[in-house]
């Protein structure tokens, strides 16, 4: 008798509040919280200049964002993590969008619809960011995105690139 495979679930956690944007080391902050909790490891990313999408695969304890206690059932938990942050907001399925999301953490494939407290009393107090859930039925994984020529991050030394002082800062050797 053969089993069938439990329903899978697409979870999109976003900021509640509207036009959110995070900075460079929020990013940061919440890539290494979800590898340090063992909730998901970074495997791949995309940086363009104003955007960052990063992809990772379920960790040692990617359960325990959705399960309270020993977990058992189907695995992995979710298929894959992609966490995006930029300046630009993102094109999003998730049903009628009426504002712009800059910043989202998305889990694709779930074995479950809801993150539990813990995880989301996680976000608040690590990152300061409180959460708004959306779920679809998972049908397929995207394919990660490539950034497109030109499109590719600034390079920090060019950015700090300074032309000649104001009036009167020149200094002269004698």
């Amino acid at each position: 008798m053969s089993e069938t495979a439990p329903p899978r679930y697409d979870v999109m956690i976003v900021p509640s509040s509207p036009g959110f944007k995070a900075a460079t080391n929020l990013i940061r902050t919440m890539v290494q919280t979800l590898a340090f909790r063992g909730f998901a490891k970074p495997i791949d990313e995309a940086i363009g200049k104003d955007w960052v999408e990063i992809y990772m695969e379920p960790g040692p304890a990617a359960h325990e964002v959705f399960h309270k206690t020993g977990y058992a059932g189907p695995m992995p938990v979710f298929h894959e993590a992609v966490f995006r942050a930029g300046d630009q907001p993102a094109e999003l399925d998730y049903g009628p969008q009426s504002v712009p999301i800059y910043v989202y953490l998305e889990f694709r494939g779930c074995v479950f619809q809801e993150p539990l407290g813990p995880f989301r009393k996680l976000l608040l107090n690590a990152l300061h960011l409180r959460a708004l859930v959306h779920v679809r039925e998972h049908t397929a994984l995207k394919p990660h995105l490539s950034v497109p020529e030109g499109d590719g991050p600034i390079d920090p030394d060019k950015k700090k690139e300074r032309g000649p002082g104001t009036v009167g800062s020149d200094v002269q050797e004698w």
